[in-house]
Order: C-alpha cells, then structure tokens, then sequence
C-alpha cells in the first residue's frame, strides 16, 4: 500500500459459514425453507492505511469478531410467485445487487456506498445484520417486485463484535422497496428506494448549540447489466457491463451521490469460469458533512474515485486466487494525500457438502 494516510501492509482473513435447510423434504412442508449464516475474522485495517470512503476491502469489518449474519425462514406461495422471508436478513443479498459488480473486492461493489453508511448503525448487512420482513412478488417471467421493513438499527452501535438481535422502540424502521427487470439474455434493471422512520440529527445544524432532528434520511438507486458480446449458444458467457448509481439526502447523510461502472470477461479460459473486470466508482461527500467537519477541525474531502482491476483465477472447484490493483483517486478520508494505491491477493477455499454423497 503507497499513498493515502501512510504506507504500509496489512491482511485479513474470514471465515463464512452457511447451512440450508429444505423443509419440503425434511418434514414436508411444501414451500419452506430455513438459512443460517455466519462468519468468522482476524486481521487489520486497510483502510487506516489509505483513507478512503469506499473501502478496499469488502471483508474488512474494523474488529475482529465472531458473529450470526443471517438466521430466517422463506416461504413461497401461489406456485412461486410470491415468497416471504422472516428473521435476520442481509439485505445486500437481494437489494442493490449487480451480478457484473459481485466479482470485485471494493466494498461498495456490494451496496451503493450514501445507503450503506446510512442510519445509526448501517443498514442490515456485513457485518451488523438485524430482524427484517421480505415479501417478493413475481409480476411475471421478468418483472420482480420487491419490499422489505428492517430493523432500523441492527445490532448495537456501542458493541460492534457482539450479535445483538433486538428491537428498540426509539431505533425504528428501515423500509426497502424494488422493481427488477431481468431477462435470459443476462440484461437486469434494478429501480429502489429506501427510508429510515427515525428521526436523524440533520448535519447543516450548527454544530454548535443544540442539534436540529427531522425526519428524511431516504435515498434511490438504480442498477444494471447487459452482455455487451456473448457466444451464440451461451449468453451470459462473454463481456458484460455493470452500471449502478445512488442518491441520498445530503441533509443527513455524509455522502449523497454515488456512481459506478464495471466491465467484466468470463470467457477467458474455455470449460473455465475465471473472470477478469475493470471498474470505476465514485462517491461524494455532502456540503453539509464537509462543512461540519471543517468546523470539527477534521476536514474531508469533496470526492473520491477507485479505479479496481481484478482476476479472479478458478484453480478447481475449491479454490479461488484473486490478484487486484486498487488506486484511489483523492480519498476522503486523507484529503491532502492525493492518491493511494493498493495491491492485494485473495485466496478463496469453499467447500459446499450439497456436491458430496
């Protein structure tokens, strides 16, 4: 790692644990299914080093902890048209999601980065998940949509490496609503918008005196994919293209405009499903969260970019190495640094025991 905030070398190790339970063929309740998901880690900060926004690494949780992701319930009804999930959920999984962006290590490649710093405590995602309510609704072949009432505040912000499964009357509620397009040829469209009940501290009050709340904390977003070139009789193999883009109210939030752009390969080994991309992201900061923080002699930068280019390497089918360059333009965090460049190598081991007798 050069640039940033200092130079230096860290890493950062998590192990992640799920189990599916079909309850059709268990105990015959047609329909239903059970997940549960957890996970493991050790490490340190990369992100201490380089000073930016968007996050280097999408593993990195600043704590090193043992803790429940996801513990819920799905059952599906009228043929499969309707599906409603119960019990602590991740909303990364479902929400905001874009499988051209899913293969890179930038952590905001998961969620836009206004919606996944907002609220107390985040929204329910890695690695503060809480109790939350899906309902997804099949309009037809490939319209889709979706509502989700969450927690709105996961875990407890004082006690970051403890699962804290609880609902506080003060916390309120996280609200998710989104209409998703997909087709076969890989072509996807995702139109959301989000809302926390609660009301926030606004961050263009005075800084000093007493705060000012309100109600409004809330953003959109939009989503998509298309296959730019695929084979004639495979058309999600080939080069595809990812764009994704976020809004929040800068009254509340530090940032407020958010954009990205992907382009992933997967035809690069045949019989292989190695995949190589290159993608750009940019976040920016609210005038008002640049201005409190000047006043707070903590100033921040206006807007950062990262630039990642990765390979991921499939050696079988446990196996996974992943080089990736990451040069971030201007990080927020380290606003007279310029720039910060980080080199990484990750190594995936996955066992899946549905594949073994």
């Amino acid at each position: 790692m050069s640039g940033g905030n200092r130079h230096g070398s860290v890493y950062a190790a998590d192990l992640d644990a799920s189990l599916t339970a079909d309850a059709d063929a268990l105990w015959g309740w047609h329909g239903t299914s059970f997940y549960l998901r957890g996970f493991a880690n050790s490490g340190q900060s990369i992100g201490a080093l380089t000073g930016d926004a968007l996050g280097i690494n999408n593993w990195e949780t600043g704590y090193r902890a043992a803790k429940l992701l996801e513990a819920w319930v799905d059952h599906e009804f009228a043929d499969g048209r309707t599906s409603l999930r119960a019990g602590v959920y991740d909303t990364t999984t479902e929400f905001d999601a874009s499988k051209t962006d899913a293969l890179f290590i930038n952590n905001a490649s998961g969620m836009n980065t206004p919606l996944v710093t907002s609220g107390r405590n985040g929204p329910s995602t890695f690695a503060t998940t809480g109790l939350g309510v899906r309902l997804r609704y099949r309009l037809s072949d490939a319209w889709t949509l979706k509502a989700a009432v969450l927690d709105g505040v996961p875990g407890d912000p004082n006690r970051p490496t403890y699962t804290i499964i609880a609902l506080r009357p003060h916390d309120g509620a996280l609200l998710f609503g989104e209409l998703r397009y997909h087709a076969p040829d890989g072509r996807r469209f995702d139109i959301g918008a989000w809302r926390y009940t609660a009301k926030f501290d606004r961050l263009d009050s005075p800084v000093s005196g007493a705060g000012v709340e309100g109600f409004g904390q809330q953003g959109v977003y939009l989503a998509g994919d298309i296959m730019l070139t695929h084979a004639p009789d495979a058309p999600l193999t080939g080069l595809s293209l990812g764009v994704r883009l976020g809004h929040s109210d800068p009254r509340f939030g530090r940032f407020s405009d958010f954009g990205s752009i992907a382009l992933t390969y997967n035809a690069i080994r045949p019989g292989h499903p190695d995949r190589i991309g290159l993608a750009l992201t940019c976040v920016a900061t609210s005038p008002a969260f640049r201005t409190r923080s000047a006043a707070l002699d903590s100033p921040v930068g206006h807007r950062e970019c990262t630039v990642e280019a990765t390979y991921r390497y499939v050696v079988n089918n446990w196996l996974n190495v992943q080089p990736d360059v990451q040069f971030v333009s201007q990080p927020i965090y380290a606003p007279t640094a310029g720039h910060a460049l980080a080199l990484g190598l990750r190594l995936a081991v996955s066992f899946d025991s549905s594949h073994h007798d």
